[in-house]
């Protein structure tokens, strides 16, 4: 660990207002590929990515305030898959998803997401817990599309 590094963290866990309580950063990260971490790393510390990936995401909010209501019984089902998926070890949830069809839904993402975002004021680590499930589950919906 460079000093600045050890430096940074120190300074961070001075600041209980940006700490993760229950290490739900680690936890975020560990979900994430090699090069997504790189990606993540580049945009934290270059403004016009930063620009760039804030004006996508909110593009892509405004796109969904448009959606559709979710039809009931698919919203239950995916409701279902979510807790399925939640209640299983992390370990064992690469070998469930790709081996279950059911899991392989844009709906299950969405809902995954707009739950974890709901959290986000209340509840951290559900927020961080939510966000690390859809990143993981987009990458392996992407690697599938590949």
């Amino acid at each position: 660990m460079t000093g600045a590094r050890s430096l940074l963290q120190a300074e961070a866990a001075e600041c209980r207002e940006h700490l993760f309580p229950d290490g739900g950063a680690r936890e975020l990260m560990a979900g994430f590929s090699a090069e997504a971490v790189r990606s993540l790393l580049h945009i934290l510390e270059c403004p016009s990515c930063q620009d760039a990936t804030l004006g996508d995401l909110a593009d892509a909010l405004e796109a969904r305030a448009g959606d559709p209501p979710a039809d009931p019984v698919l919203l239950e089902e995916a409701e279902g898959l979510m807790a399925d998926l939640l209640d299983t070890p992390a370990k064992n949830r690469e070998q469930l998803v790709l081996q279950d069809r059911r899991f392989h839904r844009l709906d299950l993402l969405d809902l995954i997401l707009e739950t974890g975002e709901a959290a986000q004021a209340r509840d951290l680590p559900k927020t961080t817990k939510h966000a690390a499930l859809a990143v993981w589950m987009g990458e392996m919906a992407f690697r599938a599309l590949r």
